[in-house]
């Protein structure tokens, strides 16, 4: 989606476009369906089409969420570079396949600025700049790539913004009446939170650094702390503790959090994929007539105004083909190892003919 809204501005002179920003869900755990800890490429060497997979982070850590998550080391650059080669080794890759993700490994995950990164996330934010260089036709136009973390974004706004200070936000965080509010308008809507049911959480997820399994855990208001399900942590609802725990990462703003924060105070536009555009508009229905119900007319109107049904991911104009079981999505990785002077060209027009309903 994000190479379909660059074509729109590379290929019309009269338009111009500086940065396209991903605000990327980062509280997601290491082993998610989207394989956030590594990088994939596909390979018809059998004449059937396989996506292989190549993890710069150990088995152990899979459990572990992606916020706040170390930096991959050379040592591990080392291992990628390994199994490439021992892919190769046992035909699971052509050679010159495993030559070719080598050097980008290399290139893109293996440079010096990469490896002083802190953590995880910020690794993969200036990799998939590199990426997106490498994609991109080398034209007059530059178009920079913004890879951020939203759950980031969020906390260093309540930090800056909000837990000090009488606002929305602040007052659904420290209310005596805010769990009460929150189910009564919200109860039963997607990414809500539910003691009964143990779903979701309440406001924040917690990732204690004490916590070998690496797992997130529930929290429930109880009084004027947060605890989770087992006791074994417990934060209190005052703007010292949840600074304190916001900074160094051990609290992960929820998804209703998030959105709260960033679209119905904000007023952000945010596109989204296909289960976005159909919670998000849910979650402001309710939180306009909290804010009504609350006297709070300003807010209301103001969250009113915001969109929240743009759809922005989950659409699929190159493929990667084999012989024997068709086509797959192609990846990033594809597009650089397979990529010629005619994979833009055609991407572009793919893009023109395809049906919203066929990319899909």
């Amino acid at each position: 989606f994000n190479l379909i809204t660059s074509a729109i501005y590379l290929e019309e002179s009269t338009r111009n476009l500086k940065n396209v920003i991903n605000l990327a869900c980062s509280n997601v755990s290491l082993n998610n369906f989207a394989f956030p800890r590594g990088f994939a490429f596909h390979s018809d060497i059998t004449g059937e089409n396989k996506l292989n997979r190549f993890s710069f982070l150990p088995s152990n850590a899979h459990s572990n969420s992606v916020y706040g998550f170390r930096a991959y080391t050379s040592d591990e650059i080392k291992k990628v570079k390994k199994s490439l080669q021992e892919a190769a080794q046992k035909k699971q890759i052509r050679p010159e396949e495993g030559q070719k993700a080598t050097a980008l490994v290399e290139e893109i995950f293996g440079d010096k600025e990469n490896l002083q990164c802190t953590n995880y996330a910020d690794q993969i934010t200036r990799a998939n700049s590199l990426i997106w260089k490498k994609v991109l036709p080398n034209t007059g136009k530059k178009i920079n790539f913004v890879y951020l973390e939203q759950e980031w974004i969020v906390t260093r706004l309540l930090i800056e913004k909000h837990l000090n200070e009488k606002t929305t936000i602040s007052r659904i965080i420290f209310d005596q009446k805010s769990e009460e509010l929150l189910v009564k308008y919200f109860a039963g809507l997607p990414e809500m939170f539910s003691r009964r049911d143990k779903l979701g959480t309440y406001l924040f997820w917690a990732q204690p650094k004490s916590s070998k399994a690496g797992n997130r855990l529930r929290l429930w208001k109880d009084g004027n702390f947060l605890v989770s399900e087992d006791g074994s942590y417990k934060v209190e609802l005052a703007p010292e503790a949840l600074d304190r725990a916001l900074k160094s990462k051990e609290l992960i703003p929820s998804v209703l959090l998030t959105f709260m924060v960033l679209c119905f105070y904000y007023g952000l536009k945010c596109f989204g994929g296909l289960g976005q555009i159909n919670y998000l508009p849910l979650l402001k229905e309710a939180y306009v007539k909290m804010q009504k119900d609350l006297g709070r007319f300003e807010s209301a109107t103001a969250c009113a105004a915001t969109e929240t049904d743009n759809l922005g991911g989950e659409v699929t104009v190159a493929l990667a083909s084999s012989k024997i079981n068709g086509t797959a999505p192609a990846t990033s990785f594809d597009l650089m190892i397979y990529g010629t002077e005619k994979t833009w060209p055609t991407f572009v027009e793919q893009s023109k003919i395809l049906t919203l309903e066929e990319a899909i």
